[in-house]
């Protein structure tokens, strides 16, 4: 399914995963960022700020920032973040500039960047979870535990499709004349 027109010649599955990237990205952004992760005791917490009220302070001034398993999780959550907005530059890069658009190492390190922020993000999701309901008698996962949830879900679906896209991409033809109506193949 190649359409010429918007963002040139690239299939819908590229098209759809750059679209699945940028929203993915979005949806871990608005998660990294906010102190919804948890709710206990009155309190909202996230990777970076505990409220109580209207006041809230950062993590590393509070105890929980000097568990080792908490300290683990902001690492890997932020090294996912990292990943994930390589992989976001990596599908546009493949989505709009012409000269990468048939390069199968570009392709492939999208993949890349899809995958293993995922597998980090559900890594910290489900090691904060299990520890919070370990750590406090009272324990609530919030929203912003379930967009970070979704968004890996999402960054999943994304590198699905650009391998989908792949086996696409090697078996079918580049140049087409229509006059002779011979086709060449992709050699890379």
């Amino acid at each position: 399914m190649i359409h010429a027109g918007c963002c040139g010649t690239t299939s819908v599955f590229v098209k759809v995963s750059a679209f699945l990237f940028l929203f993915a990205f979005g949806l871990l952004l608005l998660g990294f960022g906010t102190p919804l992760w948890s709710a206990r005791g009155g309190q909202n917490e996230g990777l970076w700020e505990r409220c109580t009220g209207s006041v809230c302070v950062s993590t590393p001034s509070d105890p929980l920032g000097d568990e080792g398993w908490f300290i683990t999780v902001q690492v890997v959550v932020t090294i996912g973040l990292i990943l994930g907005l390589v992989g976001v530059i990596l599908s546009f890069i493949t989505l709009c500039d012409v000269a990468c658009v048939n390069k199968m190492a570009i392709r492939i390190a999208a993949i890349i960047h899809a995958f293993i922020p995922a597998a980090l993000l559900l890594c910290g999701l489900f090691v904060y979870w299990i520890r919070g309901e370990i750590y406090f008698a009272v324990f609530y996962l919030g929203f912003s535990w379930g967009i970070t949830l979704i968004a890996a879900i999402v960054f999943i679906v994304a590198g699905i499709l650009l391998s989908i896209d792949i086996d696409r991409f090697r078996n079918k033809p580049v140049e087409c004349d229509e006059a002779t109506a011979t086709c060449g193949t992709r050699l890379d």
